[in-house]
This record gives structure tokens, sequence and C-alpha cells, in this order.
């Protein structure tokens, strides 16, 4: 059984799929506060190593073209607000597949060799003119697998 929750900011494609909505600066004007990083909870089994893919949208559900995105980084970390390096698990590389980077689509493969429990991550890029944004974060939730193969 496949569930997956969707709400206004950002929508499930696929299980593996998680569209992230950037904002325009227009958007923070009616706001008191907000908040520029999705945050989204991947709850996945111990040993599973499809990829985690991530598709950039604008307010309109048009794709970010994330060409100019240099590095792209996820980070999986023991402490959700870690000071300092001491807490971090894992690092992945993003991978743009050939011609995606226009549709806003960048993904992670795990290596499946995290263990079970509760962790953090976030994913950060950096664009050509050095520029960071935290497009995504939330926890990273490893529940122990049955088959053992």
């Amino acid at each position: 059984m496949t569930s997956a929750a969707v709400n206004e900011k950002n929508k499930i494609i696929l299980p593996s799929g998680i569209t992230i909505r950037l904002h325009t600066d227009a958007d923070t004007d009616a706001l008191p506060e907000y908040d520029m990083t999705t945050r989204v909870n991947l709850r996945r089994k111990v040993s599973d190593t499809r990829r985690i893919t991530f598709i950039i949208e604008d307010d309109n559900g048009e794709p970010v073209d994330i060409t100019d995105w240099v590095t792209i980084i996820m980070s999986i970390t023991s402490i959700g607000a870690p000071a300092d390096g001491s807490s971090l698990i894992l690092q992945m590389a993003g991978v743009m597949p050939e011609g995606c980077g226009i549709n806003g689509e960048v993904y992670f493969v795990p290596p499946g060799s995290i263990g079970v429990g509760k962790h953090f991550y976030d994913c950060q890029a950096m664009d050509e003119n050095n520029e960071k944004i935290t497009f995504a974060q939330g926890r990273y939730i490893l529940e122990q697998d049955r088959t053992k193969v």
C-alpha cells in the first residue's frame, strides 16, 4: 500500500518524487513570516536504495530551470539543528538527469547503509553565482525492513 500526504505547498508525484514549490519575493509581502524551505518528512525502509527525486516548481506549478545549480547536496544528520559537522551521518550528491535540469528535476540515491532511526536531512543547492538555497528539509525516518536479500 502506498500512502502520500498532499498539501497546497508540495505534492507527492510518486512515492519517490516530491514537488517543491519555490516562492517569489512577492509572496512574502502578504505574510508576516515565510519559510523558504519546504518541509517534507521522508519515511523509508532501512535498506531501500530507490532514488529520492525532487521536482522544483514555481508558484504556478511550472518547472524551475535549475541547470545553473552547480552543487546539490543532501545531508543526513543525527540531530535536527546541528551546530557543527559532528552529527553528520551521510552526504549525497544530487544528480540531474541529462536534459532534466530545465524541468527542475534532481535526485539522490541513498546507499541503504544508514541504521534504523529518526534522523534529519536537508537539501541545499549552490548556483553558479555561489548563492545557496536550502530547498527541502525534514525528518529522514528509517524503519526496519522485513525482507533480507
